[in-house]
């Protein structure tokens, strides 16, 4: 509650000032044990071109030592260069916690929540689990997503949340081939329903 309606005031507050905004980074951390979407599984649904998105592109990136161990897992939706006059939305999945260990040498800095991975009993070697996924909006794009969080705020309980997950459904959607009243899968992906793991 309280960040959330101090943020909805400050952009009201701001926009009525006429500040231009040109940048806003809105993040979403899955720190569950397992993660709710991992990595394997976004690779799984891209792989079988089980998504719908509305970008062009997509880059799906490991970074691993000489030593063959993963330090480092991100996948971005969307591409910087492709900003125009209107700007852009990117979407950009990473996994923070490899993040923190292996790049930042920052695992102390950890949440709470991640850092007490370790005392679950199915707790591994793959280590901590934390995926943030952020959505990074320029120009008027940023503009246009303040506007829709404002006008959210007249009737949802948490505008941002509610702006959030409308952009990044339209990114990016995971889907589950679905069958029709003969018992064959529809062609037309527009038909295949979200995968109920997908913004749950």
């Amino acid at each position: 509650g309280h960040v959330k309606n101090d943020w909805v005031s400050l952009f009201f507050y701001l926009r009525e000032f006429g500040v231009k905004f040109s940048r806003l980074d809105i993040c979403l951390d899955d720190m569950n044990y397992p993660s709710k979407i991992s990595f394997p599984f976004i690779e799984r649904k891209l792989a079988r071109k089980q998504f719908r998105s509305s970008k062009r592109r997509y880059n799906l990136m490991k970074d691993v030592d000489t030593s063959g161990n993963l330090v480092g897992e991100t996948c971005y939706f969307g591409s910087r260069s492709t900003t125009g006059k209107m700007g852009h939305v990117l979407c950009r999945a990473y996994a923070k916690a490899l993040q923190m260990v292996h790049v930042k040498h920052q695992e102390d800095a950890m949440p709470e929540e991640v850092r007490n991975q370790v005392l679950m009993s199915d707790f591994d070697e793959v280590g901590y689990q934390w995926i943030r996924w952020e959505l990074e909006f320029t120009k008027h794009k940023a503009v246009a997503v303040i506007d829709l969080i404002l006008e959210l705020s007249e009737t949802e309980s948490n505008p941002i949340a509610e702006a959030y997950y409308r952009v990044l459904r339209d990114t990016i959607d995971f889907l589950v081939p679905t069958k029709g009243k003969d018992g064959k899968i529809y062609k037309n992906k527009a038909r295949w329903k979200s995968s109920p793991k997908w913004l749950s």
